[in-house]
């Protein structure tokens, strides 16, 4: 037994078996095919030149030929060109199913409208002055530290912002709950605008200090400017 009646005889043996498979799992068969359908066809073709090559369909290729150089040049340059085209061919092919597969989800409307920047948000080092505890306080920065030294309290009533006077007043209701430091009383010699406070007044302009920084951080000091 030679080696083409082997070849045949497994040819013939796998036809049944590739009907069975078939038959009973379909979808595996398929997807079987699917990714192997190269693999089959490049086995197809080397039986076929191999069939042919045994049978001596291949013997004219051994036949001494006389041709002019002019020839030979122009069949490398046509064999040139046709390896160029299929490589032009595969490259567009390939284009085409990368944009075909390209995701596009979800799909981009076709006249969507420009969204407007995003507003910057204002420098918190413009926010200077503020209604704090019931008292218009001013103060500036140094560096990107506020400037306790340079705060200071003016008079909130309408049309007045005048500078406020700190001090001890017998009227302040929070007398009998401070023991340790006498709690400030702010008054306005102006319009007579008067404001009590629990503590004294280092450890309010403390408070002040601390509240213009949880308005900063929170960046709730935006709405106070406008």
């Amino acid at each position: 037994m030679n080696l083409e009646t082997m070849s045949w005889i497994a040819a013939i043996l796998a036809i049944p078996v590739m009907l069975l498979t078939w038959w009973f799992k379909p979808k595996e068969f398929v997807n079987f095919c699917k990714n192997w359908w190269g693999l089959f066809l490049m086995m197809l073709v080397v039986a076929t030149l191999m069939t042919a090559w045994i049978h001596g369909w291949f013997n004219w290729l051994t036949h001494p030929a006389t041709l002019p150089v002019w020839v030979l040049i122009l069949l490398v340059f046509l064999g040139m060109l046709f390896v160029f085209a299929i490589w032009l061919v595969g490259n567009s092919l390939n284009q085409k199913y990368l944009i075909a597969t390209k995701p596009n989800w979800p799909p981009t409307p076709a006249h969507e409208p420009a969204r407007p920047p995003p507003p910057a948000k204002p420098d918190w080092h413009n926010f200077i002055h503020d209604e704090i505890f019931g008292v218009l306080w001013r103060w500036s920065y140094y560096g990107n530290t506020i400037n306790d030294s340079a705060l200071a309290a003016f008079c909130p009533s309408p049309g007045c912002l005048n500078r406020l006077e700190s001090g001890f007043s017998p009227q302040n209701p929070n007398l009998h709950t401070s023991y340790l430091a006498l709690p400030d009383t702010m008054t306005c010699n102006r319009c007579r605008f008067i404001k009590h406070f629990d503590c004294d007044h280092e450890t309010l302009k403390r408070r002040v200090v601390d509240e213009i920084e949880r308005l900063i951080n929170t960046g709730q000091f935006v709405q106070r400017l406008k």
